[in-house]
C-alpha cells in the first residue's frame, strides 16, 4: 500500500528469538553465526543479547560494549548507546551477568526498546538469544518474534526438554512460528534421524510437526572460533559458512514476504 507521497512504507524488521530446552546447544554459537552470516548477505542486524542471567555473545564478538541491556532496563534514554557495532551491518546489543537472582526487568522498558527498534530502528533483523529454558523475559521476546528458531541436537535431555519447551511454547505462539534447526550432527542423515525422533513425539503428543529449516554439522572450527572469540563464519575457505548461508537465506525469504506496515 502506498503512503500520500506514493512512497512504499518502510517494512517492520524481522524478529527471531533463538530458544533451547537446556543450555549447552550451541544456542549462542548459532545465534551470532546467523547474525553475521545475515550482515554479509547485505542485512542490518541487531544480534541482542536476551540470556538475562548468562550472557555470552559480547564474549563470542571478541568485544566489550560499555553500554548493555541492563543499564538500558534502567535508564531508557540510552538505549541507541547500547548498540555496539561490530561492523557496518551488524551491531550487538550486549548485557552484564545478574548479581542478583532477584534482579528484575521493568515490563515497560522491555516494550519501549521493542517499540524504538519496530517503529525507529534501522534493522532488517533483529536475533534475541534468549536464556535456556522458560521463564518471563524469554516468553516476552518470543511473543514480539515472527519465528522462534529451536535448538536441539541429539541428547536425549535435550529432546524431552524440546518436547517440553514445545508444549509451553504453544500456549502463547502458533505452531507455524517455530523453526527446528539440529546442530552438531555427523550428516544429513544424522539430521533426519534427530529430527524425526522430536517429531514422533510432538505429532503423537501435541498433533504437529514443526518446520525443520536446517542443521550444524559437527566441525572443530566451531571449537576453534569459540576459544579465539572470532566468528566460524568469517573463516575463508570453511564450508561451515554453507549451513549458515542456507539458514539466512530461508529467512531473508521469509523477510522479503513479511508484511509492510500499513
Amino acid at each position: 500500500m502506498e503512503n500520500p507521497n506514493n512512497e512504499y512504507l518502510p517494512k517492520l524488521p524481522y524478529i527471531i528469538s533463538v530458544v533451547s530446552g537446556k543450555g549447552g546447544v550451541g544456542k549462542s554459537v548459532i545465534t551470532a553465526n546467523l547474525a553475521n552470516q545475515l550482515s554479509k548477505n547485505g542485512m542490518k542486524v541487531l544480534v541482542w543479547d536476551g540470556d538475562h542471567d548468562f550472557p555470552n555473545l559480547h564474549l563470542m564478538f571478541g568485544v566489550e560494549p560499555i553500554v548493555r541491556a541492563k543499564d538500558i532496563f534502567k535508564k531508557i534514554e540510552i538505549l541507541e548507546q547500547g548498540f555496539h557495532k561490530i561492523n557496518d551491518s551488524l551491531s550487538l546489543l550486549a548485557d552484564y551477568p545478574s548479581e542478583s537472582i532477584d534482579e528484575e526487568i521493568n515490563p515497560e522498558s522491555l516494550i519501549t526498546i521493542f517499540k524504538f527498534l519496530l517503529l525507529e530502528g534501522n534493522f532488517d533483523f533483529i536475533i534475541i538469544d534468549t536464556s535456556a529454558g522458560v521463564n518471563e523475559l524469554m516468553l516476552n521476546y518470543v511473543n514480539f518474534s515472527n519465528s522462534v528458531m529451536m535448538i536441539i541436537n541429539d541428547e536425549p535431555s535435550t529432546l524431552l526438554d524440546s518436547y517440553a519447551l514445545s508444549k509451553i511454547l504453544l500456549n502463547f505462539i502458533i505452531p507455524d512460528k517455530i523453526k527446528i534447526v539440529v546442530n552438531n550432527v555427523i550428516d544429513s542423515d544424522d539430521f533426519e534421524e534427530i529430527y524425526n525422533k522430536l517429531s514422533m513425539v510432538t505429532k503423537k503428543f501435541l498433533k504437529i510437526k514443526f518446520e525443520a529449516i536446517g542443521f550444524i554439522p559437527y566441525q572443530r572450527i566451531i571449537r576453534k572460533s569459540i576459544l579465539n572469540q572470532e566468528l566460524a563464519t568469517n573463516y575463508k575457505d570453511e564450508d561451515i559458512s554453507f549451513y549458515f548461508e542456507s539458514l539466512a537465506n530461508y529467512f531473508i525469504n521469509e523477510y522479503n514476504v513479511s508484511e509492510i506496515i500499513t
